[in-house]
């Protein structure tokens, strides 16, 4: 070995455990400002917070948020990305579901909601504002909402293919009255505090008679 050549010393761990364990980390840093931008949108909405008070309470600087996420846009984005992203896997995208199933399955989306609470409040906060054309969530929900519906839609369509729900009830009809008693009784739920799981319940169970055929 010449003189001007230096030996390189092992760090003891291979270079892919250290990239492992700095993208662990990574992904601890943007969950953490994810958590805690969740909070600040569901208590003052998309304009009424900035990404320097976002950052300042994850105990990181404005660049920092923004290294993670580009813009306050993006991490409005990836919010909404990850709220929602388990739309098709909870409305079982894949199966086909009988009327009781589809109507269980409903009930138990709004049980399970009143675990979350902020998520709820980001969720309806963000779907007023975007009502307006300009606001950065407007594309967000309109695909969602016909997603969701279109989702709502093929269950009862199956339900009705299978003898299970009466057919003179539009499927498309039926989907949109499922979401916006959800809708509702969430807004009624964080107003006065309403137990939105047992009308839910209720509500369901009155369904099951009026589309059964048989009744």
């Amino acid at each position: 070995m010449s003189k001007t050549q230096t030996k390189k010393v092992p760090s003891g761990r291979p270079a892919s455990r250290r990239l492992s364990k700095t993208n662990t980390r990574g992904q601890q840093s943007k969950q953490a400002i994810l958590d805690i931008a969740e909070r600040h949108f569901a208590d003052l909405g998309y304009r009424g917070v900035s990404t320097a008070a976002i950052a300042a309470d994850a105990g990181i600087s404005d660049p920092g948020l923004l290294h993670h996420f580009g813009s306050k846009e993006g991490l409005l984005s990836a919010l909404l990305e990850q709220r929602f992203s388990f739309d098709a896997t909870k409305l079982k995208e894949d199966e086909k579901l009988g009327r009781t199933e589809l109507l269980t399955l409903i009930a138990d989306t709004v049980t399970e909601n009143l675990g979350r609470a902020v998520g709820v409040r980001l969720m309806t906060v963000l779907l007023g504002e975007s009502l307006s054309d300009h606001h950065p969530s407007h594309d967000f929900f309109r695909q969602r909402y016909t997603h969701v519906r279109a989702l709502l839609a093929k269950h009862v369509q199956s339900g009705q293919n299978a003898g299970e729900i009466r057919t003179d009830i539009p499927a498309e009809h039926l989907a949109s009255a499922l979401m916006a008693i959800m809708d509702g009784l969430q807004i009624q739920w964080l107003l006065n505090g309403t137990d939105m799981a047992g009308v839910a319940r209720t509500l369901m169970a009155l369904f099951d008679t009026a589309l059964d055929p048989q009744h």
